[in-house]
């Protein structure tokens, strides 16, 4: 064929096929400009601050907290003016946010309407560090009109932030570890740090429990919780499965208990991707 006879024309031709697949099959992968597209960009955002979140947590162990700093270059008094050694002053940072709920589950498209939020929203941050707080170990408080709450005054460490909807059934409550950081690291130089919360959407866990001989375990009560918030349990049926409705999006913690009230051991613990708010659970525990 002739005008195939140089290179410069098989390129033309390649090129051209990539524009004809797009302009055909592009919108089956993510939606063209409009509510759908912003809607679904929203929902990615807010899932990579949660994941954010939980990373910045696990940086350092529950049980100690060495995020003191003294007020200023040096104390008065301290080792460098030849007096005794002062005790360090925590320099208090402002956690702040806003709580929002879930657009859909994943591998699915939002509405082309955003949901609206919740009518209000309960904080509860709880001190998770050792030795005494500075302060309440436990504070409350409340979502204004737009979803956004703000904790002041507080001293750098391990905190857990429990939000818990008040009159909205369509969302769980949710609770994420945080470390607040030290006015250096706050974000910026205020000493404001910030940690915005999804509500999740219910979610289902259809499971299958067996033993490593490959044996199912009927009768055992499965019991699952998120960051400290029990979300559910049932009981084992004869072919090793068992369904748990009600849960969010993860992280999970399983817990198992024979008839007689012993707790066996979980070897492993395997989670498919959800399809629809369905979440296929396959675990694997030690026999007795």
């Amino acid at each position: 064929m002739k005008f195939l006879s140089k290179p410069s024309h098989y390129l033309g031709l390649m090129i051209a096929g990539v524009v004809f697949l797009l302009a055909t099959q592009g919108e089956k992968v993510l939606p063209k400009e409009g509510p759908k597209r912003t809607e679904y960009e929203k929902w990615l955002a807010q899932h990579e601050r949660l994941e954010a979140l939980r990373q910045n947590a696990q940086l350092r162990d529950v049980g100690t907290n060495d995020m003191l700093v003294k007020s200023g270059e040096q104390a008065a008094g301290g080792p460098d003016a030849g007096g005794e050694p002062q005790a360090t002053v925590p320099t208090l940072v402002t956690l702040h946010g806003s709580v929002v709920p879930e657009l859909c589950f994943p591998g699915t498209e939002p509405s082309s309407e955003a949901r609206p939020r919740p009518e209000a929203v309960t904080l509860e941050l709880v001190w998770r560090d050792a030795g005494a707080p500075f302060g309440p170990s436990l504070r409350t408080g409340s979502t204004d009109s737009t979803g956004a709450y703000e904790f002041a005054d507080l001293k750098p460490g391990s905190y857990r932030l429990r939000a818990i909807p008040e009159r909205d059934s369509r969302v769980l409550p949710v609770a994420v570890d945080l470390q607040v950081p030290e006015l250096a690291e706050a974000g910026d130089q205020q000493g404001r740090f910030e940690a915005s919360l999804v509500l999740p959407l219910p979610r289902t866990l259809r499971g299958h429990l067996k033993t490593s001989e490959d044996k199912p375990l009927a009768g055992v009560r499965v019991s699952v919780t998120e960051t400290g918030l029990v979300r559910g349990e049932a009981t084992v049926d004869t072919k090793g499965s068992f369904e748990i409705a009600g849960v969010g999006d993860g992280p999970y913690r399983f817990r198992l208990l024979d008839g007689e009230g012993k707790e066996l051991e979980l070897l492993e613990d395997h989670i498919d991707p959800q399809k629809q708010g369905n979440i296929p659970v396959a675990l694997v525990a030690r026999a007795n």
